[in-house]
């Protein structure tokens, strides 16, 4: 579905389910993600991006993943430059 609505981004590499799925939905049919997950990704989300070639990277995401990389609660459509280091 992604990858028709936005013919020019390179999207094979994501599962038809790229997003947390697992679990009882709460009220909204929304399945959280465990804290535990959320730390993971963000860590392995860092080690990906200290790995790369380029110094200036635009990242979007979500607070919660944000929070979690690094350590900061932004506000909703937040714009902040940080640095990631090992």
């Amino acid at each position: 579905m992604l990858a028709k609505e936005f013919p020019s981004f390179a999207l094979d590499h994501l599962a038809e389910v790229w997003w947390h799925n697992q679990g009882n939905p709460d009220e909204r049919g929304v399945c959280i993600e465990p804290l535990e997950e959320v730390q993971f990704r963000a860590k392995e989300f860092k080690r990906m991006v200290l790995r790369r070639p380029e110094r200036l990277i635009a990242v979007v995401g979500h607070g919660t993943f944000f929070y979690h990389l690094i350590r900061q609660s932004l506000a909703n459509c937040e714009v902040v430059e940080f640095a990631l280091n090992g």
